[in-house]
């Protein structure tokens, strides 16, 4: 979903980064409240030494030291450092160098921006000297490990400016995803579309307090609220797959399961208030577990639409005749129980029912093949001359029945070219061959039954009278050859 690669987007840029300076060694310590590091350069390897080493940071929280030598050999003296890839609620900076300078600035979660989205701020290092690089961090929880990051001051601008504006892209894209499902919600009642909408704005609410933008406009901070939005996301995610899988109907299972989840996500949203320190674990659980879940419904959903893929297949064969691919009974029956007769009509519409004369004697005298091949012939016809006006419907609804549904006022003018048609069989070889025809009109008649019963009857009737119209045709061919034989 869109969502998601916004998703990914957003980590990339809030995680991401390429140190122009890189550290050669680190040095990780826990921090006490009192401690500070010494004004002195060659101070700095008697106050390591006085330090609890720590092995790693941990994602609940602490206070750590993180200590760099670097020695300068780059003559550009602007320089920004920055803590990236965690938020942060505090971060001192200190850069004690062997020619007596030192710098400090403060950053982190409270502080103001001197980088949009950004804990950097500028220092100055100068060739050729040596320098500890000193970073205290304190925080609540730490979303994941931090890392020091050291540029060209120009590098970090244009960096930081390109990666704040593509955040607000995708920020700007979840808010549009999300009204745009709202929308739609307001105007059809679908919730579906009210929970997907919610979802999206969760994951807005979130990556905005992520990127500290409150704080950032409003001076509004509250870390609290940062995994309250987090935490949600599977609430969301569930409600939006209930409504638009229908899990309930087509896998109880899953929605059994999916209710667990969504409990214990409901029962979580107050710890991101009274457990800070873990919420940011409770919540990358959670999401975990729900993305486990989405996967699963994800398959789900597939194997549904493949199903009514494979449905919408079948009833589409369904509804073809096989040998003439015209429409079937099937599809002919369907749209009948559509119309409406009597007065209640609102268009006239003819049936005009059709029966292909001689097709039994050619089965018996050429083969079925043959036969097969006049009733495709027939078929192919008919429907030029169908395609050839609007609003007109072809059907096969037996062995040799069409029927052709059509506007009340292009009766005549179809019925002449089905004529045309019918007197083409003989010069395709087709001998003792024709096309019989009666049509209705639905204003005409009671019901769909009524309706086809009365072209059945008008159709033979015309058969009827073609059928005496030959007799009389060979009577008259016969006399006449007596008479001829009488004058010899």
């Amino acid at each position: 979903m869109l969502p998601r690669k916004l998703l990914l987007l957003l980590i990339f840029f809030s995680q991401t980064a390429v140190a122009a300076l890189s550290f050669e060694q680190s040095f990780l310590f826990h921090a006490q409240a009192e401690q500070a590091p010494p004004s002195q350069h060659a101070d700095v390897t008697p106050w390591l030494a006085t330090l609890e080493k720590a092995d790693s940071i941990s994602l609940t929280g602490g206070s750590y030291w993180l200590v760099m030598p670097k020695f300068m050999y780059d003559t550009e003296t602007k320089w920004a450092i920055s803590v990236r890839n965690s938020i942060v609620e505090s971060v001192d900076y200190w850069l004690i160098g062997d020619d007596g300078s030192k710098q400090y600035s403060h950053s982190g979660y409270y502080a103001p921006y001197e980088f949009l989205f950004d804990y950097g701020r500028e220092v100055e290092l100068n060739y050729g000297v040596g320098y500890w690089v000193i970073v205290k961090l304190e925080s609540r929880y730490f979303s994941s490990v931090p890392k020091v990051d050291l540029k060209h001051l120009l590098d970090h601008k244009q960096s930081a400016d390109f990666e704040a504006m593509a955040v607000m892209l995708c920020l700007g894209g979840l808010i549009f995803i999300a009204c745009y499902n709202l929308l739609i919600f307001f105007s059809i009642k679908d919730r579906a579309f009210l929970y997907y909408g919610l979802y999206v704005l969760a994951y807005f609410f979130g990556w905005t307090l992520t990127f500290h933008i409150p704080a950032h406009l409003w001076d509004y901070h509250n870390l609290a609220l940062h995994h309250l939005f987090f935490i949600s996301l599977p609430i969301f995610n569930i409600l939006f797959y209930k409504h638009f899988l229908q899990l309930p109907e087509y896998s109880p299972k899953l929605w059994r399961l999916s209710k667990y989840l969504m409990w214990v996500c409901i029962l979580a949203l107050p710890t991101s208030i009274y457990l800070v320190s873990y919420t940011a674990l409770i919540a990358s659980v959670l999401i975990m577990l729900s993305l486990a879940l989405a996967n699963k419904i994800k398959l789900l959903s597939e194997e549904r639409l493949t199903y009514i893929k494979t449905l919408g297949i079948a009833w589409e064969k369904a509804r073809v005749d096989e040998l003439t691919r015209l429409q079937n009974r099937h599809a002919f029956d369907e749209y009948l129980q559509t119309q409406s007769f009597g007065k209640e009509v609102k268009r006239d519409e003819d049936l005009i029912l059709l029966d292909i004369d001689g097709i039994t004697q050619v089965n018996h005298t050429l083969g079925h093949h043959e036969g097969d091949c006049l009733l495709k012939f027939a078929a192919k016809q008919l429907e030029s001359i169908c395609e050839a006006h609007e609003r007109v419907s072809l059907f096969r609804i037996g062995g040799d029945n069409f029927v052709i549904l059509l506007s009340m006022d292009l009766t005549q003018s179809v019925l002449v070219q089905v004529e045309q048609v019918s007197n083409s069989f003989e010069q395709e070889g087709y001998r003792e061959t024709g096309i019989s025809y009666g049509f209705a009109l639905n204003r005409h008649a009671k019901d769909a039954c009524d309706w086809l019963r009365t072209a059945d009857k008008n159709m033979y009737r015309h058969k009827t009278e073609k059928r005496r119209v030959k007799q009389a045709k060979l009577n008259q061919v016969m006399n006449d050859n007596a008479k001829s034989l009488d004058f010899i």
